[in-house]
């Protein structure tokens, strides 16, 4: 599985590190599928702890500013701490150092904790300055994976048990503390989970098969047991599985709302309970396969697209459901995507729904998904995924080539709408600022599929080079530079012919590098702290120091020296190099009595002090350093 995981995801030789991402995808994703970034999570060098994972609502979060979009109301939030050994037997030393870290996390203020995991700290903190709006305290989940089987020896569960519960005493943290040690068994598992591979069975008690439906292999309608259908939604833990829930655009709406309480008074009424299927409207399930047996139904690959309240609402409830309790049940067999969404649209009409619940499930995510099919016939690799999982069993296909909604959106948002401080929150919240009653920026049915793909080619390729360049969370500001750079127009406004987008793609390709270097530039002439890629000043920032360079580039042009060259210092002559009239923002300045040491971009120069200077200060000081990034005007 280790080896499946590395190759779909394209990884490196590293075992111990390829291990560590494939324990935290196994962990965390299939409970966090639209939210999850495994590099995202992953804590680089951190001794001690592998991953952070803090959500808010069910959405991970990945800066404080997040986290504020999330924290207007009432709300939930969880902490998943993972450490990964390719040990065969379990540590006692790596545990305790393990929980020792977390330990601290909790206890000791943003100077004590590691570097990586400062921005963790900073979301806590401000976590549990909304502590006035919890439903309930943040729950604290604790995994330690090895590859080996079997219980830990007595005293190493004596010691364990020890720090948890130092931990789980802390007070006022916490409504939950969990500590689990995973084996190479559970590990296996987990992962299946994560895939959507598990195989249910429901028991469908009075069932009929339903006529035949174009695109759908079959459909039934019956009712099942409450307590079977319970069991259909656990997942490896016993907890309820949050990944069958991905395609139902209404998430949970939480038990104070009021349709969830009545269903809630119905299970805990002993003269309802027995009427609970005439009340409820039921669940629809959409499966890749269906086996029937009698009344035993195999189900796999399934998701419940209707009924995520209902679903909820009886999990939670469990100790209160009853034998005598039904629930009428739709199940629909089909692969194809497009019966899946008139589903899911025709059966979530019913009640309220926010509009940009349904933007990843019109119909122009089928012309998104064409044309990205059609450019791999131009050599330019990419698959849109219009469901989660689509392309999981596809082994020709690495993760590096899915192209996900929300990862769309945040190529687009970036390259075309030129705001890349907007991607790092949640997409749903991105869907709702960028698409009203009036206005749709995003999916709209006149955009130009290319757009998408543009954008997405452009972004894709920067991770590479912000990886290599350790700015990984500046990825998509360098991707908006690096469109500068090339000169790409992406108007949604403009005609755009697929040629159009062909011959962008070459351009594209020749020019990357080049474009890519010089923006990297850009990006080093702005100071970005702790998140600060959130902030939309530092992406005017960044493009004012774009348009200020390009100003230089033609500048040097003009007076006959190449963009790029790097002339050496030289002595004041009638052959040095000379500068246009203008405005240079310069990384050095020193006036001498006689020469003035110039230095911006990449070139130093030595000129005649001839040259007049206002920066504030008079042309004939004497040795004065003015502060790295001034702008200076020349006048030769």
């Amino acid at each position: 599985m280790l080896r499946e995981f590395s190759n779909k995801n394209s990884l490196g030789n590293s075992e111990s590190l390829n291990f560590e991402k494939f324990a935290t995808h196994s962990i965390l994703a299939n409970d966090y599928h639209d939210s999850f970034d495994i590099e995202s999570v992953g804590t680089g060098d951190c001794v001690g702890v592998d991953a952070v994972a803090i959500a808010i609502s069910d959405i991970l979060v990945y800066s404080p500013e997040a986290a504020r979009s999330l924290t207007a109301g009432q709300f939930e939030a969880s902490f998943s701490f993972i450490q990964a050994k390719t040990s065969s037997s379990l540590d006692l030393g790596d545990y305790l150092k393990f929980l020792q870290t977390v330990f601290v996390f909790f206890t000791e203020d943003l100077e004590k904790q590691p570097t990586e995991l400062k921005n963790a700290f900073l979301i806590k903190e401000h976590i549990y300055s909304k502590a006035a709006k919890f439903r309930s305290p943040p729950e604290l989940r604790l995994y330690y994976v090895y590859t080996g089987e079997g219980d830990t020896n007595k005293l190493l569960d004596t010691q364990i048990s020890a720090l948890v519960t130092q931990i789980r005493s802390l007070p006022y943290r916490f409504s939950n503390v969990s500590s689990r040690t995973i084996g190479a068994t559970d590990l296996g598992s987990l992962y299946k989970e994560s895939l959507n591979r598990t195989t249910k069975s429901l028991m469908f008690q009075r069932h009929v098969a339903l006529p035949k439906l174009e695109s759908a292999s079959a459909a039934y309608l019956g009712v099942s047991s409450c307590l079977d259908y319970i069991e259909l939604l656990k997942n490896h833990e016993g907890g309820i599985n949050k990944g069958l829930f991905y395609d139902n655009v209404r998430d949970f709406l939480g038990s104070e709302n009021s349709v969830n309480k009545d269903i809630e008074g119905t299970i805990k009424n002993p003269a309802q309970r027995n009427l609970f299927s005439v009340l409820n409207n039921g669940v629809t399930l959409v499966a890749r396969k269906v086996v029937p047996s009698g009344d035993r139904f195999e189900i796999s690959g399934f998701q419940v697209v209707n009924g995520c309240q209902t679903s909820h609402v009886l999990f939670n409830n469990r100790n209160h459901v009853t034998p005598d309790m039904y629930l009428t049940v739709k199940l629909i067999e089909t692969d194809d995507v497009d019966l899946s969404s008139s589903v899911i649209k025709a059966t979530n009409s019913q009640s309220i729904v926010l509009r940009e619940a349904f933007a990843t499930i019109k119909p122009y995510h089928g012309r998104l998904e064409d044309f990205f099919r059609a450019m791999n016939e131009h050599g330019h690799r990419f698959f849109y995924e219009r469901r989660p999982h689509q392309y999981d069993d596809d082994d020709a296909v690495t993760r590096n080539e899915v192209v996900s909604a929300p990862l769309l959106i945040k190529s687009f948002v970036s390259v075309v709408l030129e705001q890349p401080h907007k991607v790092h929150f949640y997409y749903g919240q991105i869907l709702r600022d960028y698409n009203s009653e009036s206005t749709t920026l995003v999916f709209d049915e006149d955009h130009h599929p290319g757009l998408y793909f543009v954008s997405h080619v452009i972004a894709a390729k920067c991770k590479e080079v912000a990886t290599r360049n350790k700015c990984s969370r500046l990825s998509y500001h360098l991707a908006l530079l690096i469109k500068k750079e090339l000169g790409i127009n992406l108007n949604t406004n403009d005609k755009i012919s697929d040629g159009t987008i062909l011959a962008l793609l070459e351009k594209i390709n020749a020019n990357f590098d080049a474009a890519a270097n010089k923006a990297l530039l850009s990006l080093a002439e702005v100071s970005f702290e702790i998140n600060d890629h959130m902030i939309p000043e530092k992406t005017a920032a960044l493009l004012d120091i774009f348009k200020q360079r390009k100003q230089q580039e033609y500048r040097a042009r003009a007076t006959g020296i190449t963009a790029g060259q790097k002339p050496p210092l030289v002595a004041p002559t009638a052959d040095a190099p000379k500068l246009a009239d203008g405005n240079y923002r310069v990384k050095d300045l020193t006036l001498s009595v006689d020469t003035v040491l110039f230095k911006y971009g990449p070139n130093k120069f030595a000129l005649p002090h001839a040259v007049k200077i206002s920066a504030g200060i008079p042309a004939e000081s004497a040795q004065i350093d003015i502060r790295k990034g001034t702008v200076v005007s020349i006048q030769v």
